[in-house]
């Protein structure tokens, strides 16, 4: 009976001096994980409360950088836990990196996006509520991801854009600056004082309240069409009042030419009848003047 029970006692010594070392390593790792878990989890909040503090970091920044301080954290600490397993980290490590190969040859064009969406978020052309124009589309910047970007158009349209697509193309970012320059083209007859009607538009422009007095606003004579002559006025807002601006800019200078008596000319064309033989055609004036043959009136007529 002795001998019974002195063999169970050796079998249990060398179950627990083979067991105890396995089961301290996997008391190790599990500290390890339970500590990386917190550790993680704390440096991601506080990043991303310390980046939102920063002027020049906006929110989608933000929130990339701390969790990818996060996901650096957790490979680490399983990396570290496998360790204290006993587990061979090294051939894991080429394993997992011949994995990623194959999968970056896989998602060519996701890795794509996801470079250009990286990209997006250092160099900052454009944030959130931003008015953009990129890749043939117009509108405010909702949500930068790190694949798609999300525009919300004047039209009332949500369109997901691949990240890509936004940096393969200008994008013209409309909430840059601080101030915005409105354009507005009209044209007058030819019969008019140019300069008369250019200091009309002056007067108009700074008149007007929401028109910045520096930059000053100016009028060219940029074309002498066929109808009548283009004059552009040019006029600086500050950036939140250009819509407003843009929208009546047209109706108060056509409502102060009519005004003033100026005229806005249309395209017409008057025809002369001319004597056998004479065949001319002139231009001028804003009206094109065609002198035709006797004979080509009555061809015609026939």
């Amino acid at each position: 009976m002795s001998l019974i029970l002195q063999n169970a006692l050796e079998r249990l010594s060398l179950l627990w001096a083979t067991f105890l070392p396995i089961f301290w390593h996997v008391v190790a790792a599990a500290a390890v994980l339970i500590v990386g878990l917190w550790f993680a989890y704390q440096a991601n909040k506080r990043l991303n409360r310390y980046l939102r503090q920063l002027p020049h970091v906006d929110e989608t920044s933000a929130i990339f950088l701390s969790r990818a301080l996060y996901a650096l954290i957790l490979v680490v600490t399983v990396l570290i836990a496998l360790t204290q397993l006993g587990v061979e980290t090294t051939s894991l490590i080429a394993l997992l990196g011949g994995a990623a190969l194959a999968v970056a040859l896989a998602l060519q064009s996701t890795l794509g996006n996801l470079a250009a969406g990286l990209q997006l978020l250092i160099l900052r052309p454009l944030a959130k509520d931003s008015v953009v124009e990129a890749a043939g589309i117009t509108g405010t910047v909702d949500e930068i991801s790190l694949f798609t970007t999300t525009l919300q158009t004047f039209n009332g349209e949500r369109i997901v854009v691949p990240n890509s697509s936004l940096t393969g193309s200008n994008i013209f970012n409309y909430n840059k600056l601080p101030v915005r320059r409105v354009r507005a083209v009209v044209s007058v007859g030819y019969g008019e004082d140019v300069r008369r009607v250019r200091d009309i538009l002056l007067d108009l422009a700074e008149g007007h309240p929401l028109v910045l007095e520096d930059p000053a606003p100016d009028v060219w004579v940029v074309a002498l069409a066929d109808s009548g002559v283009d004059l552009s006025l040019r006029v600086w807002v500050r950036r939140d009042d250009f819509v407003p601006v843009l929208r009546e800019i047209l109706l108060l200078v056509k409502e102060r030419l009519d005004a003033e008596g100026v005229e806005i000319p249309f395209p017409q064309r008057v025809i002369h009848r001319a004597a056998e033989g004479d065949s001319a055609s002139v231009s001028g004036g804003g009206v094109t003047v065609a002198k035709i043959r006797e004979d080509d009136l009555e061809g015609g007529e026939e």
